[in-house]
């Protein structure tokens, strides 16, 4: 389903598709949804015209089936990663009110080179990305019975980008998760690899009420001769204290990048 022409202008926008979803003129939605059921198909809603939210869309008789969030579906297939999800406005802000799902990657045992990937989630907004909606990368395995070649499990990366004057704050327990990444039957030189959170906020970052922990989880990267956990990177350049803060929390091992404000708890 790919936007050729024309702006879509609706309160409610449910989208459910077994192909992938590119729409990116500058459409004025009040609330999406969207379902993508076809392996490895992305559903991309990108330069909508003034913010919007992810909600959920009662059913329609046969016509539209009952659907809430976003998802993509999982994938089995080595090298097509489960679906990303990419969403951005042009202006004002993008509440997450249901959860953001990319699909699960499990690949069997194969000759040659396998990966597992799943989708990674990206979201761009203007003045803030709120909510109490979870953004969830989905898991990935892979089965590297068979000898000679680096096979690999790897989950996707959520990045959350708000490029003008606004808050990340997401109020919900495990708000943004990293699936794991797991090789079954390693041979020799088979990686696990957990993706990364990356936020860039134009002031804060915390649960949506300052001096609050936004909380963060990472599945764990194992069964590999290499092993790597994701990082958590972060940058605000809000002002002093609780302005331009960065405040997490997490019930997993946390491995940090670099986090940087300017002039920020």
């Amino acid at each position: 389903m790919t936007q050729s022409a024309g702006i879509i202008t609706a309160s409610r926008l449910g989208v459910r598709t077994q192909n992938a979803v590119n729409l990116t003129a500058a459409n004025n939605v009040n609330i999406l949804t969207g379902n993508v059921s076809g392996a490895g198909n992305a559903f991309t809603f990108q330069n909508e015209a003034d913010g919007f939210a992810v909600g959920g869309i009662a059913a329609n008789g046969t016509i539209f089936s009952a659907t809430a969030g976003i998802t993509t579906a999982a994938t089995t297939a080595s090298g097509a990663e489960s679906g990303d999800i990419t969403l951005s406005a042009t202006a004002g802000s993008i509440t997450i009110s249901q959860n953001l799902t990319t699909g699960n990657a499990t690949v069997a045992n194969a000759a040659g080179v396998t990966t597992a990937k799943s989708g990674d989630i990206s979201v761009t907004s203007v003045t803030g990305i709120t909510g109490a909606g979870r953004l969830i990368t989905g898991n990935a395995s892979v089965d590297a019975v068979t000898a000679g070649n680096i096979d690999t499990a790897t989950s996707g990366t959520i990045t959350l980008n708000v490029t003008g004057s606004g808050d990340v704050g997401l109020s919900v327990a495990d708000a943004l998760t990293i699936g794991s990444a797991t090789v079954t039957n390693n041979t020799a030189d088979d990686t696990a690899t957990t993706g990364n959170i990356v936020i860039t906020s134009a002031d804060r970052v915390n649960n949506g009420t300052p001096g609050s922990a936004l909380d963060v989880s990472f599945g764990s990267a194992s069964g590999g001769q290499t092993n790597t956990a994701g990082t958590l990177a972060t940058t605000t350049d809000g002002g002093a204290a609780a302005a331009g803060e960065i405040r997490f929390t997490s019930g997993e091992a946390l491995t940090l990048g670099a986090l940087t404000t300017a002039g920020g708890t």
